[in-house]
């Protein structure tokens, strides 16, 4: 190796690049700490919460916007609004589940009173041990608030079976199978 190709044996090298790089850091440290200070005192900054902590830190606002920038905290929950069909435009078949004739007819009966677009109640093909209302693509809150209007628990919205359990769905876009528990000898139990 020639000599001057490497660097000299005294440490200078090492000195240059320890010195080069304690330059790098206190760079680093005084350009944070200088975005800090001017995060805060910015006027009309907005002061934001952190999820995790609840401890706030600072964005700036844009001028010319009237909106402040919200981010919800970790306990909120989030919300979905769903907007239902009028009783009125929502197609209801209901099928009867059950030996007691005639329990299919009032509970379409009562249902109709509540507004509901009812269809001639048929019977089911399958006989279950509670009530299930069965609900086409789109309609599962409809389906959700039908049941709610029968006291059914949430656990009664299905989507709708294949193949569905009556001979006909006709156009009916909820269908509700009534079980034993709807069979209270009147129709109170949809009215209430």
């Amino acid at each position: 190796m020639s000599p001057g190709s490497h660097a000299s044996g005294d440490g200078s090298f090492g000195r240059s690049a320890g010195i080069q790089a304690g330059r790098a850091a206190l760079l680093i440290v005084v350009a944070v700490l200088i975005g800090f200070v001017l995060l805060h005192r910015i006027p009309g900054a907005v002061s934001v919460g952190t999820p995790s902590t609840g401890s706030g830190f600072t964005l700036p606002t844009v001028k010319g916007s009237s909106s402040t920038p919200t981010i919800p905290s970790q306990s909120s929950t989030p919300t979905t609004s769903v907007s239902l069909r009028a009783p009125s435009s929502v197609k209801v078949l209901v099928a009867n589940g059950t030996s007691t004739a005639g329990l299919a007819s009032r509970i379409s009966t009562a249902l109709h009173t509540k507004g509901y677009d009812t269809l001639t109640a048929v019977d089911s093909t399958v006989h279950p041990t509670a009530t299930i209302v069965y609900f086409q693509p789109g309609y599962g809150p409809d389906a959700a608030a039908l049941a709610g209007k029968l006291n059914l628990p949430s656990s009664a919205v299905q989507a709708m079976a294949q193949p569905p359990p009556v001979g006909n769905l006709s156009t009916a876009e909820i269908l509700v199978v009534v079980g034993p528990d709807l069979n209270t000898g009147s129709s109170t139990t949809a009215t209430t």
